[in-house]
């Protein structure tokens, strides 16, 4: 069997989740489509990365007419549902549900969604990008206001929209894990969420920390809205840090792993011979998650830049050294899973 076969069927691997396949996109969520096509899409050239930013975003213009303009604006229109690649066809009334979902923050209504609809509904859509780009570029063209406000292109819109979700919403400079953590495991103890946020094998797993994982895999994308381990997307990140060798590994760790569930997959991860690689990964991921825009620059992997950002946001929920003393002296030589790595390094310190 292919390599390529034998990754898209680990891209479908069902984990016990209750994701629904589509629902309307909040601010995060279509920040993160945007930057993510972005990032795979846009020239590599710094200058002409952030001209190509300037114009795709700034100016919400699908210019210039070239490959790497058609297929942004076909990632886009995938990821934010309105193209529907396995069916091939425009999910025309999944406008009317984005516009349902946030009309209280817009000056838009039903009539210029009743218009956009009317404009795609006769779209024959393909899945090359040029085609599809040129098929959709005149509705664009005509309806870019509305299209823009339905999907969160005005920052002054979206700032309310973060305000009034709140904790339900990873804010723009939040990581995900940060965000997951204050979500679920706020019952930890210190030590243990110290522990778990450094991916510690020897932390016994609960409720709050299933769904955790389950919430930082949605985060970063590794389980699609259809519920799915979606494989590609945690190469992806094997591949930010430099390594691109490990995909065989990984993808064998995957397929023996006997708990499909989103954290059956972080401890087979954890317990496997791509370890480190798998913490590099993630500790890279949760730094680019507290900033999508990122990929604008053209974000390179530094090993001791990362590290050290890293320690910074352990800083913030690790207990100190005079706290992790009283912790032991508590204990009194006991053995307890929530004493680990983490426990004696702070000791160290």
């Amino acid at each position: 069997m292919s390599r390529l076969i034998k990754l898209l069927l680990l891209a479908q691997v069902s984990v016990s989740t209750c994701l629904a396949a589509w629902a309307p996109l909040n601010p995060e969520e279509t920040l993160y489509v945007y930057t993510s096509c972005f990032d795979e899409w846009a020239p590599k050239d710094g200058t002409q990365r952030k001209a190509v930013a300037e114009t795709w975003f700034k100016a919400w213009d699908l210019k210039p007419d070239n490959p790497g303009t058609h297929c942004f604006a076909k990632c886009v229109l995938e990821g934010v549902g309105l193209y529907d690649g396995k069916t091939n066809t425009m999910a025309v009334s999944r406008v009317v549900e984005q516009q349902k979902a946030f009309e209280k923050f817009n000056s838009y209504g039903p009539k210029e969604v009743n218009d956009l609809t009317s404009a795609l509904s006769p779209i024959k859509p393909s899945s090359d990008c040029g085609q599809l780009y040129k098929v959709y570029t005149p509705v664009f063209e005509k309806f870019k206001k509305t299209i823009r406000s339905l999907y969160h292109g005005h920052k002054e819109v979206t700032e309310k929209i973060y305000k009034s979700l709140g904790s339900n919403i990873k804010q723009k400079d939040e990581t995900y894990a940060t965000f997951c953590a204050k979500k679920h495991l706020a019952k930890a103890t210190k030590l243990r969420h110290c522990n778990i946020r450094q991916f510690s094998m020897n932390v016994k797993p609960d409720d709050d920390l299933k769904k955790y994982i389950d919430c930082l895999f949605k985060g970063y994308r590794y389980i699609s809205t259809d519920g799915n381990f979606y494989a590609p997307k945690l190469l992806h990140d094997f591949h930010k840090i430099g390594n691109t060798k490990s995909d065989a590994k990984v993808e064998t760790v995957l397929k023996g792993c006997k708990d499909t569930s989103a954290i059956g997959y972080h401890y087979c991860l954890l317990a496997s011979n791509v370890e480190d690689e798998y913490g590099k990964a993630l500790q890279y991921r949760e730094i680019r998650s507290g900033n999508y825009k990122s990929v604008i620059e053209g974000d390179k992997y530094d090993e001791k830049k990362v590290e050290k950002q890293f320690k910074d946001i352990l800083a913030k929920v690790c207990p100190n050294k005079e706290e992790m003393q009283k912790i032991m002296k508590n204990l009194e030589g006991k053995k307890d899973d929530y004493l680990t790595l983490g426990g004696g390094e702070i000791l160290k310190s």
